[in-house]
């Protein structure tokens, strides 16, 4: 199981260490660490809703045991130096459920996190915008093959140029957006400067040296065409996907007639129960519950939301996610059993250096098979920058989420994921 451990460690660094545009420069992981023997965090909260019923025992003795490796998970987190974390591990087949966090949501207030701390969930949304898209393609408001162009200004699909300068907004499409094939630049992970080799695109600097800016969706894309190049043209493999989020949310924006948030509302989180999720609004008093995000040096950055415009901005809790996940596992979101099935439509990653991965409409798949684990199989979900993280465990109806609030490095929930693999993995083969 150590090489279990390692191997998840590593391909966390694979899929994201190499975000930085430079082949062979890799984000270095915090060192692992050993797990202490006793709970010093604070004391895990009880089940909810996916708990077993009430008995004489509601907890054996190995769940005592589950619940104190994952307790001392999160509190390994605030040990190497980070300033919160949650995770929550939802295995209904098992009749287990647990979540618990350590650490500190808000380190100058000195707000301690707890397991229903709301926070930033940045890339986790993508799998949030790739349903949304699809309950649009089934109203009729929209269609996953037509050309962005239907949707957006000319203004925006004229800056839209390939890697020789020759344009190729026409050509991309809904779907191209949705599963990261339509060869945009990305403008948060993607730096051809990057001097100081801090892992920190321009685009995130400049925010930090203008924090109080709000940045709009057109003035992401202009820096992005301006000062980026196009990976490929559209259609020709797997890129980073954020500037292509951007735009799917103006499209969305487009399609209803209406504001992002309130498409997100009334389609997604109302129908699902996440009561605790939302999109941010200015002044939203919500805000002041929000964990707070550390960059470089433990900087303050959570409020600089807009420097991913819609994904920055959708906040939500390990009960939320997993709500979601469920209701996406289960069936519970789409009219059309088509729609689930286009999400699970692969791109390998592999050209795009990110082998055993692969990428459906806002949703990844990891294959554990590339790194001789087949015991694992494979599982389905997402990740975020801000070190967040869901994932569906098909083989065993899994779910696990969770956070560490601090951007940087951003690989670093590999270590706090892959102890839950780890221990679930043992368990399970046990039973």
């Amino acid at each position: 199981m150590k090489r279990l451990m390692l191997v998840f460690v590593v391909l966390m660094i694979v899929f994201l260490g190499c975000r930085s545009g430079e082949p062979g420069i890799i984000v270095e992981p915090e060192p692992t660490q050993v797990l202490p023997t006793e709970v010093s965090g604070p004391t895990a909260m009880p089940p909810t809703e996916t708990a077993p019923p009430p008995t004489e025992e509601p907890q054996t003795t190995e769940f005592a045991e589950l619940e104190q490796i994952f307790q001392a998970a999160v509190d390994s987190q605030v040990e190497a130096g980070f300033p919160g974390a949650i995770l929550m591990v939802d295995a209904p087949d098992l009749g287990f459920y647990w979540k618990g966090a350590a650490g500190m949501a808000d380190v100058e207030g000195e707000i301690p996190m707890e397991p229903d701390t709301p926070f930033r969930t940045h890339g986790i949304s993508n799998m949030m915008m790739g349903a949304l898209t699809l309950k649009l393609a089934e109203e009729g408001l929209l269609g996953l093959d037509d050309p962005i162009s239907q949707y957006l200004d000319p203004a925006i699909i004229e800056q839209l140029n390939g890697p020789d300068g020759e344009p190729y907004g026409e050509a991309i499409t809904v779907r191209q957006l949705l599963n990261g094939t339509s060869g945009n630049a990305s403008y948060f992970f993607a730096d051809e400067e990057d001097m100081d080799r801090n892992y920190s695109s321009d685009f995130a600097e400049i925010i930090l040296v203008d924090p109080d800016k709000a940045w709009q969706p057109e003035e992401i894309i202009t820096y992005t065409t301006d000062n980026l190049e196009a990976v490929s043209a559209p259609g020709e493999g797997f890129a980073p996907y954020d500037l292509g989020y951007v735009l799917l949310g103006l499209i969305a924006e487009a399609a209803t007639g209406g504001d992002l948030g309130e498409a997100y509302q009334t389609r997604l989180f109302e129908p699902l129960g996440m009561e605790q999720t939302f999109m941010v609004q200015p002044d939203d008093p919500r805000l002041d519950e929000v964990a707070h995000v550390y960059g470089i040096e433990g900087v303050d950055i959570s409020d600089f939301a807009s420097l991913s415009w819609f994904r920055g901005d959708v906040v939500s809790t390990v009960d939320d996610l997993k709500r979601f996940m469920r209701a996406w596992a289960d069936d519970e979101i789409f009219s059309d059993p088509g729609s689930k099935e286009a999400m699970t439509e692969w791109v390998n990653m592999a050209d795009a250096g990110y082998p055993g991965y692969s990428y459906g409409l806002g949703l990844v798949k990891v294959d554990f098979s590339y790194w001789d684990v087949p015991e694992v199989e494979m599982h389905l979900g997402h990740q975020s920058i801000w070190n967040g993280f869901l994932y569906y465990w098909p083989k065993h109806n899994i779910v696990f989420a969770g956070t560490i609030n601090q951007a940087i490095p951003v690989n670093s929930y590999g270590h706090l994921t892959g102890q839950v693999l780890e221990t679930l993995l043992e368990y399970v083969q046990e039973e």
